[in-house]
This record gives structure tokens, sequence and C-alpha cells, in this order.
């Protein structure tokens, strides 16, 4: 299992794959399907003792979360627009895993997974059996 110091910094999106398609299996709309697909997110990762803070950004949207990995946490809305949703981060072997389950029960389930190989990031996503995948590289 790596240590969160790992994953600390700035992280740029470089590549996506399928996350259209990750997007439309978690219920969000076209017209902000297509806003979403057209950035470019950065991820700040930052920890103090055993709190981590996660910071999303974008011109669109962004978000921040502070969490303790294996603690339950409630987001009053999500990046894609599901409200009252429910994290929690976990290690995953290599990875960093984030699950978030929406009011809704099975419907509002999904997985983001960060696995890191030198200054890349890699995010991998599910919801109902869709999977993408986007890369991040360590901003300098």
């Amino acid at each position: 299992m790596p240590s969160i110091e790992s994953f600390v910094g700035k992280w740029e999106l470089k590549t996506s794959e399928k996350f259209d398609e990750y997007m439309q299996a978690l219920g969000v709309d076209l017209p902000t399907r297509k806003i979403a697909n057209m950035l470019k997110p950065t991820h700040e990762i930052s920890a103090d003792g055993d709190k981590i803070t996660i910071a999303t950004i974008s011109t669109f949207r962004s978000t921040k979360q502070t969490f303790v990995i294996g603690e339950t946490f409630a987001m009053k809305e999500s990046l894609d627009g599901r409200k009252n949703v429910n994290i929690v981060y976990t290690w995953d072997g290599e990875g960093l895993k984030e699950s978030q389950q929406g009011p809704s029960g099975e419907d509002g389930y999904t997985t983001a997974t960060r696995y890191l190989d030198g200054d890349e990031m890699k995010y991998l996503m599910e919801c109902k059996g869709v999977v993408a995948t986007r890369i991040y590289h360590r901003k300098k």
C-alpha cells in the first residue's frame, strides 16, 4: 500500500477515455456531459496528519473533499450534480479508492480509484460496469 504522501501534489488531466459513457451510466444529463467532456480539471491533493484533502478544480465546477481514510462523510452535491452523496475512501492494494453512494441506492453507486506510476496518476471510474480511464500528470 502506498503512502498518501506519494499522492500529494497538483495533477493535470492529460487523457480521457470513456468518460462520456461513464457519466451517462451515472445519469448525468447531456448538456452537463458535453461541458464536462471539454474540461481539463486539476486535482490538488494534500495531507495534514490523518486528514486528506482532494480539490478538483475546473472552470465549470470545483469541489473540495476533506476526509480520513475509512470514515464515511456526506457531500451535499457531487461534481456531476447528484445530491446527498455518501463517500468513503479506502486503500485498495496500490490504489486510493473512493466509493460513492447516492440516496437512491444502487442507482447512485460509483467507485473511482487512483493509481500512481511515477509522475502519472491513473484515475479509473466505474459505474454499472462502465469504466472510464483518465490519466493525470504531476504538475512540476
